[in-house]
Parts: structure tokens; C-alpha cells; sequence
């Protein structure tokens, strides 16, 4: 009987102990609503995390929606090759994701996740980041060229 007390109250501390590192894991900043990117600049994805320094760092992670399908982020490798984390040792819980060189590729939905244990109902997600990249398009106007007003059309890229 006092084996089996002991079992269970073991089993309770580890249980304890083990949703407090959970717990203490909590979003600091999140991601805006929107952000408007124009085409071949960079932008940032804000998540910084209250992570009193918990390891590993896997427990915090990016994903992308793309067709109501969640893709995780690994920054710097393919297909991902343009996103990077602003602090590569996330420091002070920064796991800022940064944009390089936007393309109309990266018109969808990002979102920080925290894992709170080992299934997909176990994340928390942050606000979701929807992302629109802003293609130049050319602008077409028209300019008397001379007294009888024959018009010519004339190109401007619009930047």
C-alpha cells in the first residue's frame, strides 16, 4: 500500500514538475494581423516568447497556411531558404522571423506555435500573420503631344 502511495505521489511530482516547464512557456509579443510586404524587400514577423530559458528551443516553431494546410518553417532550408530568425540563438525568447526578397509565393498566413506537449491539440498559436506582397504595376497615362492632341501612350513603372 505505502509502495503504491509512493508510486503515485512520485508519478503526481513528475507530472507537476513537467507541466511547469510547460506552462511557463507564454507568447510576450505576437505577430501583427497584416503586413504588407512590397516585392523584393524584407519584412519581419514578430513572436517573442517568455521561455525563462527552456530548452530545447523546438518547443517554439513557424508555421505557414497555404490551401488550409499547415507547413512547419524550417528557416534557411528549402523551401524556406529566404526565412530566416532575426537571433539564431533566440535570445531574451526571440524567434522574430524575417522575410527576405518577398515574392507573391509568400501571399499566406503565418503563425508562431508553441508546443505544450507531444500531439498537434497541444500547440498554442499566436495571432495569424496574413501576408500580402506588393507587386509594382506598370501605370499607363496619356500625354498631348502636340497642338492637334494626338494622344501617346506612355509607360511609367509605379514604385
Amino acid at each position: 500500500m505505502k509502495t503504491a502511495r509512493a508510486a503515485l505521489l512520485g508519478a503526481a511530482i513528475l507530472l507537476c514538475c513537467l507541466s511547469g516547464v510547460y506552462s511557463r512557456l507564454s507568447f510576450a509579443e505576437q505577430p501583427q494581423d497584416e503586413v504588407i510586404i512590397r516585392s523584393g524587400e524584407e519584412d519581419i514577423l514578430t513572436c517573442v516568447v517568455n521561455d525563462d530559458g527552456i530548452e530545447p528551443k523546438s518547443l517554439v516553431k513557424w508555421v505557414v497556411i497555404v490551401d488550409e494546410a499547415a507547413k512547419e518553417i524550417y528557416p534557411g532550408n528549402p523551401p524556406f531558404e529566404r526565412y530566416t530568425y532575426v537571433d539564431e540563438n533566440h535570445n531574451g525568447g526571440n524567434y522574430n522571423l524575417r522575410i527576405a526578397n518577398a515574392s507573391p509565393e509568400d501571399n499566406a498566413a503565418f503563425r508562431c506555435a508553441l508546443d505544450h506537449g507531444s500531439t498537434e491539440e497541444e500547440y498554442e498559436y499566436s495571432n495569424t500573420a496574413k501576408v500580402f506582397v506588393a507587386v509594382p504595376r506598370p501605370l499607363y497615362y496619356f500625354m498631348a503631344s502636340n497642338a492637334n492632341t494626338e494622344l501617346e501612350a506612355t509607360m511609367a513603372a509605379v514604385l
